[in-house]
């Protein structure tokens, strides 16, 4: 996920993601959250004791935050679609917003969202050895998006000049 690879603060602890770790991520030495078995958990004391941030209700893939209080959490259910919960108080209180992608079971690959500007990244499997990809885009903090086929499901990345380079990966069947 894109959140384990954004530039973490000088002393923060280092949580990798594994198969019980979804996601994790810092906004400071000492605040940070983590998914874990579809659940989002939140740290103010460099990782020592979390508490659950999850919006009421949803099965959390990946999480983003921006700051101590504005941040997102995405859920991609088996039964299709995305929704993306967004919050302004550090996860007290969430808001849905149904994103548009195709129908099918999508997959989460990457979310990154800041102030201005944020993507996501969504993988459907469409046979053993084969997958497809969307990339979502917003420019308004997350509130409206845009849909764009990728030619293959990876991380992206993007230049101050809106150039952007997708990583490519081989997923597992």
């Amino acid at each position: 996920p894109a959140s384990a690879s954004q530039a973490l603060p000088e002393t923060a602890p280092v949580i990798l993601p594994s198969a019980l770790i979804q996601d994790t991520g810092w906004v400071s030495a000492q605040a940070g959250w983590l998914v874990r078995s579809s659940r989002l958990y939140w740290s103010a004391d460099g990782g020592q004791t979390w508490q659950e941030r999850t919006p009421a209700g949803a099965a959390v893939s990946l999480a983003d935050f921006s700051d101590l209080d504005h941040g997102w959490a995405l859920e991609v259910p088996l039964s299709g679609g995305a929704r993306l919960y967004q919050t302004q108080d550090g996860g007290a209180h969430w808001t849905a917003v149904e994103l548009p992608v195709p129908e099918g079971a999508w997959q989460a690959v990457q979310l990154q969202i800041d102030a201005k500007e944020g993507w996501l990244v969504l993988r459907l499997q469409t046979s053993a050895a084969f997958d497809i990809a969307v990339l979502l885009r917003s420019s308004d903090e997350g509130r409206t998006w845009q849909t764009l086929d990728l030619p293959a499901s990876g991380l992206v990345s993007f230049a101050a000049n809106g150039e952007g380079w997708l990583e490519a990966q081989r997923h597992p069947s």
